[in-house]
């Protein structure tokens, strides 16, 4: 296998990997055989033990060395964190674009709420439309690599998560703001939209108290 090729393979081991992760298929404190996900992935032990790595990087699994690995509890701590970090940049970004108006920014972020029933990949999409108007795109992959534990939170609500036209009004609102040129209203707006997502964090702690960190420590 050319390395391009290995390096594709552990590329998908990663995404499928993570996904798993994210949508609970592999729950938190879920113990993961290597053998059994080489079989699974398609890829040897080496590339494996990378993809753990990033994800261990990424709080989503945590590797005990003779031990073995489990999928990581989710960290309120993190995800408090992560938000703080992404609101931050967020609305520096989005009130950026409304000082400097680009309708092709514009467009494509319109066109991205299309699609409604795919709320997250929506969202996604739109903030790295976003990040990317500005040129600060790398950013917005630091802010994606701390999500892990949110999208986790987004998918354990279930149905009291926010809905696809929930969030497609809360981020129409911001595209508004910024086509207004009103800087400081889609800064509110994407503080508004951001904090929707975490809103239901406590009574998800209550609600599913295996799922999150407790005092013995994160798995």
């Amino acid at each position: 296998m050319s390395a391009n090729a290995k390096h594709s393979a552990a590329e998908r081991a990663y995404a499928i990997l993570r996904r798993k992760i994210v949508s609970l298929e592999l729950f938190p404190a879920d113990s993961l055989n290597r053998n059994r996900l080489c079989e699974q992935l398609g890829v040897s032990l080496t590339p494996l033990r990378d993809v753990l790595l990033r994800l261990e990087a990424e709080g989503l699994v945590a590797i005990f060395p003779q031990s073995g690995t489990k999928v990581s509890r989710i960290d309120p701590q993190r995800i408090l964190e992560t938000h703080f970090l992404s609101a931050s940049l967020s609305t520096e970004v989005v009130s950026r674009l409304a000082r400097m108006p680009n309708e092709a920014v514009l467009s494509k972020a319109r066109a991205l709420l299309g699609a409604p029933d795919r709320p997250d990949e929506t969202e996604t999409s739109l903030m790295r439309t976003f990040f990317a108007g500005v040129g600060m795109a790398a950013l917005c992959e630091l802010i994606e690599t701390r999500s892990g534990d949110l999208a986790r939170c987004r998918n354990l609500a279930g149905a009291d998560a926010p809905d696809g036209e929930t969030i497609g009004r809360t981020l129409g609102e911001v595209i508004d703001r910024i086509a207004a040129a009103d800087g400081e209203g889609a800064a509110l707006a994407m503080r508004a939209h951001l904090s929707d997502r975490i809103a239901s964090l406590s009574e998800l702690q209550k609600t599913h108290p295996a799922a999150f960190v407790d005092q013995s420590g994160p798995v």
